[in-house]
């Protein structure tokens, strides 16, 4: 069964890799760089492995937190719910950041 997690796994990151990038990705923030977020997906089987996406942020990426007046990139913190919406989905680039209320 671990196996089969694990070839998941790999597929999910081929999948990212060629092209087939999500047009949305919800989930949790799992680490911040200066340039970008990973966000990590979470499922209901403890024992299956979801994929992690690097989305990058540049300057047209617009940054929500629902309930605050306003949000930047330097407020996203490891363990926030997102939703991130992608413009280019080839170079794996964010037009809108939502992080969701805890």
């Amino acid at each position: 069964m671990k196996r089969l997690g694990v070839i998941s796994g790999i597929l999910f990151i081929v999948a990212g890799c060629s092209g087939n990038f999500p047009s949305e990705i919800e989930g949790e923030i799992f680490k911040v760089e200066e340039d970008s977020i990973h966000i990590a997906i979470y499922g209901d089987d403890p024992e299956a492995e979801y994929p992690v996406y690097e989305v990058i942020i540049d300057d047209a990426t617009i940054i929500e937190k629902v309930g605050a007046n306003s949000a930047s990139a330097e407020s996203l913190e490891i363990g926030d719910r997102v939703v991130a919406e992608i413009r280019d989905r080839e170079k794996q680039i964010a037009s809108k950041i939502v992080v969701e209320e805890e």
